[in-house]
């Protein structure tokens, strides 16, 4: 389980993304991947991944979450006039 544990960490650093490695039974990334903000919304991804290594099972156990969290408004603005007093007349 050592080889493939050292193997995983090797795998886990082509990712380019910080990561614990915890007593050669866990890998842990916990990163923000993306943080916008703008006058009118806020936007946050967060990646997390945790592998197991379980020896005496000789079992891997691999969780991983995407997170977004999105806030603000939206505002859409058009340049439309309509007269209704002599039927439907639309300009665009």
């Amino acid at each position: 389980m050592e080889r493939v544990f050292k193997e995983a960490i090797e795998i886990v650093k082509g990712y380019k993304l910080p990561f614990d490695a915890v007593d050669s039974k866990l890998i842990k990334i916990d990163q923000e991947l993306l943080e916008e903000s703008s006058f009118s919304n806020k936007q946050k991804i967060a990646y997390e991944c945790q592998i197991f290594f379980f020896e005496k099972k000789k079992q891997i156990l691999f969780y991983q979450k995407i997170t977004e969290k999105s806030s603000g408004f939206f505002i859409q603005y058009s340049k439309n006039t309509c007269d209704f007093s002599h039927g439907m007349n639309c300009q665009r």
